[in-house]
């Protein structure tokens, strides 16, 4: 295999980045190699990463596939977590299990997301999913309390 190609378009952009790969060689990417950085090194934005691999003949080989990126989505998540187990606001048992129960919907949510996408291909489901996980995690802010 010779003339690797993989180009990624990153959620909100209308058009790809390419690379050239060597064979056997591991591409890790930042917001540098994507063009997208804010004032220095940034975290990759969530959301859908379409990306296409292909070798010479490059026409003839291309394969198109998906990655939903949920990162800043599960930080979010885990600061929930840790602030509901640690009973920052001294919740009722009631209010405490109800705020659990939603966190698992949210997990299940995100989840949903990124299967939604990569495996179904479904990038206007796995959005919606997300946009209702992210929704649901507002409500975390300070417990609520």
């Amino acid at each position: 295999m010779d003339n690797i190609i993989l180009e990624i378009k990153v959620p909100g952009r209308d058009s790809y980045s390419k690379f050239l790969i060597q064979k056997s060689e591991l591409k890790i990417v930042n917001c540098s190699d994507l063009a997208i950085c804010k004032g220095g090194m940034s975290d990759l934005p969530d959301g859908t990463y379409r990306m296409k691999l292909s070798y010479n003949p490059n026409l003839e080989t291309i394969t198109e596939f998906y990655h939903f990126r949920d990162v800043l989505a599960r930080k979010r998540f885990a600061s929930a977590i840790c602030e509901l187990k640690s009973n920052v606001c001294n919740l009722s048992k009631r209010n405490y299990l109800q705020l659990e129960e939603n966190l698992i919907k949210v997990d299940f949510n995100l989840k949903a997301a990124k299967y939604a996408v990569e495996d179904c291909g479904d990038i206007d489901m796995g959005t919606q999913l997300y946009a209702q996980a992210l929704k649901d995690l507002e409500s975390y802010s300070n417990c609520n309390c």
